[in-house]
């Protein structure tokens, strides 16, 4: 650049100036718009149900999550996006949809009670929003047009919108993987027992020819004594005419098969001899009490004290033990230790009397559940109650032994409430050990009461979670059950996932949620090694979850971070994710502090991380204060700004009017 053009008088500067940077903007207003980043919020009517932030660039097709249909009472209806009911073409609401992201933009997930009925129409409102948007249909339109009108498809849980065909024969179900139905080429087989109660009652439909195997009955319970089996009324017997003690037959036709019971002090001929016994020997009455069948020497009332076969005859001979059948005997020395197995009140187990070596196992039966009018308790050893991990009384003892035990079953009156609050003794003794528990506590944290979980059969101490779809029975009109298996976790979640800059060490990012369909199950978080866990150290992870920074953050540095984050459930079932955190930038500071903020420098073309970008010793703001170009070094501030201005020398001197000095 020659000299005249250097030496322009300050105001000719000035003009040229302003004339250049009047074309540079609007070059500039003419460059092409790049994508930027906005906010997504997902959230929901009722708030709870749905909350997660994402950073999102403009032109992005972004998915919302899958909401829960039914949660806590309520039930989903439909999606908004900035408040606009998004549906498919048939007017159907979608689970989960993925507009284009133009804007900041609110997703809301919108539920509903699931007993409301505003309309009082008798359907509910979070059907009809889900299917058609509005309450507008009435029950008895048919939109389908497949002669099932709204509030019957709602009944069935069927679809409104898609036509049903009913078609004769078969079996169907909806939801459920499997079903049990019987068909006329199958036979029903009863077990039961006269008086009810002595054995589990069971309708049966089996194959011909299947195999019907019943328990093996003998002895006293809760004052009766089994007497005999019968098939289809008649009484099942040995070769010696001794009822047998179980049933094992083919069905091939409809089967009633009883375990007769009579109680134990019942003498209806008076001869002495209780009828149990004559009914289980004899089959009948007609013996006396001073017959002896199998001439033994025995009559029938010593065979009855005895505890000895009527029809068998027995032995004794001096000295020794007899068995009057068994091959071998057991006896016991002082090198060996006493067992005796019982129950509270008696008759409830057959209580036995065994000596056996030390260290020999002790196994009872697994006993539950109601017998007579008394619920099972728990079991003791030498007066110690025995329990599982979680507190709950063990259904069974199994130990080795090692000094003299007594095993008692405590059983007790199935109505029995001795402190009155409404959860039966039994229970609080079974789960708990004492009756110290409150009717509204709920010790598992379930959502069921100890009440409530009394009254529907489940454990107190274990959390229950009652799963959706399908179980079906030949019967009944519906069956509920409760699912108490461990799942493991699918998914990790973070509610936000971007953190402005210069933000303060301790700053709250977002919480990281674990996706896990145990609805009651615990979690532990936590920030761990692997993919994606470059920069796990600029943050920190509660245990609940809340993610935090551990600096202020530069965007102009580094403007995404990479962590993994880890979640565990109570049974350490284990998922792992990824995260990519993104700062967001500031453009109102002034990183060189040149007096210009970056968004002032960006619409400038300057540098907001070199305060002199012409690098003509004047800063940035110091040059757009006097007008100057701050992006050439050939346009600097004159000395009517209280600034020196240096030209190119060629020898001579000159002032700014151009006299030479």
């Amino acid at each position: 650049m020659d000299q005249a053009l250097q030496r322009v008088t300050q105001p000719g500067r000035q003009a040229a100036w302003q004339a250049f940077a009047g074309v540079a903007f609007l070059c500039l207003g003419a460059l092409p718009l790049r994508a930027e980043l906005v906010q997504v919020t997902q959230t929901s009517e009722p708030a709870g149900f749905v909350s997660q932030s994402d950073a999102v660039e403009t032109g992005t097709d972004f998915a919302s999550v899958t909401p829960a249909l039914t949660s806590n009472g309520y039930a989903f209806g439909y999606w908004t996006v900035n408040d606009v009911r998004v549906a498919a073409a048939d007017g159907r609401s979608l689970t989960q949809i993925t507009p284009t992201i133009s804007e900041a933009t609110t997703y809301k997930a919108h539920y509903f009670q699931e007993a409301a009925d505003t309309d009082s129409d008798g359907i509910m409102d979070w059907f009809e929003y889900r299917m058609f948007g509005d309450l507008s249909r009435g029950p008895n339109d048919d939109p389908d047009g497949d002669g099932f009108n709204n509030k019957r498809e709602d009944e069935l849980g069927q679809d409104p919108l898609i036509t049903d065909q009913v078609t004769d024969g078969g079996t169907s179900s909806r939801i459920s993987s499997g079903f049990v139905f019987a068909d006329t080429t199958m036979v029903r087989a009863t077990v039961k027992s006269d008086p009810s109660g002595f054995v589990s009652e069971t309708d049966s439909f089996l194959e011909v020819n299947a195999t019907l195997s019943t328990a093996n009955l003998h002895g006293e319970t809760n004052g009766y004594y089994f007497a005999y089996w019968s098939v289809n009324g008649v009484r099942q017997a040995g070769p010696t005419g001794v009822a047998s003690s179980s049933v094992n037959m083919n069905v091939n036709q409809t089967s009633e098969v009883i375990a007769h019971y009579v109680q134990s002090a019942q003498d209806s001929d008076s001869d002495g001899v209780m009828d149990w016994f004559e009914l289980n020997q004899f089959g009948d009455l007609s013996q006396g009490p001073d017959d002896d069948p199998d001439g033994d020497g025995f009559n029938n009332q010593r065979e009855s004290e005895l505890g000895q076969e009527a029809t068998i005859p027995d032995q004794v001979t001096d000295g020794g033990t007899s068995s009057r059948v068994s091959s071998g005997f057991v006896f016991a020395d002082t090198t060996m230790v006493k067992a005796t197995v019982k129950s509270d009140p008696s008759g409830f187990v057959s209580e036995t009397d065994s000596y056996l070596e030390m260290n020999a196992t002790v196994s009872t039966a697994n006993l539950h559940g109601e017998t007579n009018g008394y619920h099972f308790a728990y079991w003791s050893v030498n007066g110690v109650r025995q329990a599982g991990p979680t507190g709950v009384a063990s259904s069974s003892v199994n130990l080795g032994i090692t000094e003299e035990l007594e095993v008692v079953a405590h059983y007790l009156p199935s109505t029995q409430d001795s402190d009155s609050d409404g959860v039966m003794d039994w229970f609080e003794l079974n789960q708990f050990g004492d009756l110290s528990g409150g009717p509204d506590d709920d010790p598992d944290g379930d959502g069921f009461s100890n009440q409530r979980e009394s009254e529907l059969g489940q454990e107190a101490t274990i959390p229950d979670q009652v799963a959706d779809g399908g179980t079906s029975a030949r019967i009944s009109e519906g069956v509920l059950f409760y699912q108490q298996s461990n799942n493991p976790p699918t998914d990790l979640q973070l509610t936000n996932s971007t953190i402005a800059e210069n933000q303060p060490a301790g700053t709250v990012v977002g919480v990281v949620q674990v996706v896990d369909s145990d609805a009651f199950e615990t979690h532990l978080l936590s920030l761990v090694g692997g993919a994606g866990s470059t920069h796990n150290h600029l943050f920190s992870l509660a245990t609940n979850g809340t993610l935090t920074a551990n600096g202020p953050f530069d965007f102009e540095t580094n403007a995404t971070f990479s962590i993994r984050a880890q979640g565990a459930d109570s049974e350490n079932e284990i998922i792992q994710k990824p995260f990519t955190i993104t700062v967001l930038d500031d453009n109102q500071e002034d990183a060189d502090n040149d007096g210009l903020t970056e968004a002032q420098e960006a619409a400038l073309g300057t540098s907001d991380l070199i305060a002199d970008t012409d690098n003509d010793g004047f800063t940035d703001g110091q040059e757009v204060t006097a007008g100057t170009d701050p992006d050439s070094n050939a346009s600097v501030p004159g000395l009517n700004f209280g600034l020196v201005a240096w030209y190119p020398f060629d020898g001579n001197a000159s002032d700014m009017s151009g006299n030479e000095n």
